[in-house]
């Protein structure tokens, strides 16, 4: 598949340049290349692209781009028609390969998940250029939180598409909150879990709240979370490590403990203390023999920021080296 999208949509297919005032390119980049899709994580100044060579000389490249901003965003311009599209952080955004268009990007970061229309049976004459689903609708955080589980698997190499697949493709045809099928409902449980655990530990997380959210019964939560011992258990686990986190390998520091305890919501340092001790077999106080938990590496820059398309090129030739 890849060596298939690489030859049609090649880095000739595409034109980078600044935009105006523009003070050179800051760009960092993260590829995966797996066997249905390819996954990128992305960052970059402001820069415009003009996608108009895709469908010269080697046909239309039947592929969508399924991209999710942290930050910034973008406006995309349908090279042969009317239509003008914002891409703004926290939505999901479909956009198409196969016709041509040109955007223009602010200072950015985003994820983007390059797909084969039949995998999600994504049709372009149904859709426009680019599709967006609102990130506060339910359909929008199934897949906001898919995607960053999907990336989260991706760092850990255990990276499983099934379950992303066909909740793209039943949010394309309207029918993610009423699926019955097992690999959506994977998916959706998926989601929850990842919200439960990137929620802010100060912020109050139930299982009605989470319901609503995702446009599930309440069943489907306690379901979701029956092998933690429920939502809130599962909760205190993230606190737990949490604290964790920051406690393991420091030096101890006089009051930090108690602060903590509060920080994380519990109702005292003895609550807090023996729950630590019974999640790690230590007390607070003694966290610091632990062992830290293992960081993510920042994505890594490239070998010269100021050339976007020098790097789009690279990167692209590479993986066609690797999958042909």
């Amino acid at each position: 598949m890849q060596h298939d999208y690489w030859q049609q949509v090649s880095p000739a297919s595409y034109r980078v340049g600044r935009v105006p005032n523009g003070n050179g390119l800051d760009l960092k980049s993260k590829l995966w290349v797996l066997d249905d899709i390819v996954a990128s994580q992305f960052s970059a100044s402001a820069h415009r692209i003009d996608a108009v060579a895709a469908t010269r000389g080697r046909g239309r490249a039947p592929y969508v781009k399924v991209r999710v901003y942290e930050a910034g965003h973008a406006e995309i311009q349908e090279a042969s028609g009317p239509g003008h599209y914002l891409l703004r952080p926290g939505d999901v955004h479909f956009i198409d390969q196969s016709r041509p268009w040109s955007a223009r990007y602010a200072r950015h970061s985003q994820k983007t998940l390059i797909i084969p229309h039949a995998l999600i049976g994504y049709r372009p004459s149904e859709h426009p250029i680019a599709r967006t689903i609102k990130g506060t609708t339910p359909a929008g955080r199934i897949l906001n939180y898919s995607i960053k589980a999907y990336y989260a698997s991706l760092e850990k190499g255990d990276a499983d598409n099934a379950g992303l697949l066909a909740a793209l493709e039943a949010a394309l045809n309207g029918a993610l909150g009423v699926s019955r099928r097992a690999d959506v409902r994977a998916a959706t449980i998926t989601a929850m879990r990842r919200f439960a655990l990137e929620t802010p530990i100060s912020q109050d997380v139930s299982a009605e709240s989470v319901a609503r959210d995702f446009g599930v019964s309440r069943a489907s939560v306690f379901r979701a979370f029956a092998d933690d011992g429920g939502l809130g258990r599962f909760r205190l686990g993230v606190k737990l490590d949490r604290a964790h986190d920051a406690l393991a390998g420091q030096p101890q520091r006089r009051g930090h403990v108690s602060e903590l305890a509060s920080e994380m919501g519990f109702s005292s340092t003895a609550h807090f203390s023996d729950a630590f001790q019974n999640r790690f077999g230590v007390r607070p106080s003694e966290a610091s023999k632990l062992i830290p938990s293992t960081l993510v590496p920042d994505l890594a820059p490239v070998n010269d920021p100021n050339d976007l398309e020098d790097t789009l090129r690279w990167s692209l030739k590479a993986i066609a080296r690797t999958t042909g």
